[in-house]
């Protein structure tokens, strides 16, 4: 469960998070750095491709998100935290 997480990045993160139960803490720490992937890439998606002339790194960021997600899921499947910045300590304190 901790790498489908991460297939809908926040969307499958959120009924994951909610559908665990508090003692699952691998699971509910994979499913809180998934929406904070999600969270984090849609913004700056959104950011890039709204600016003038910057809608091309909106679609190179694009194939990264999913590159990424195939990253993080493929590890959580193998038992591995891979660690976002920022967001992993996030998800030390909330599992």
């Amino acid at each position: 469960m901790a790498a489908v997480a991460y297939v809908l990045t926040w969307v499958t993160g959120l009924i994951i998070y909610f559908t665990s139960k508090p003692q699952d803490k691998y699971q509910r720490w994979h499913a809180i750095q998934a929406i904070g992937y999600g969270i984090a890439t849609t913004v700056v998606y959104f950011v890039l491709t709204a600016l003038p002339g910057l809608w091309m790194l909106g679609s190179l960021l694009w194939l990264l998100i999913i590159v990424g997600v195939v990253i993080l899921a493929v590890k959580a499947y193998q038992g591995e935290k891979l660690r976002l910045p920022v967001i992993a300590d996030f998800a030390d304190k909330n599992a």
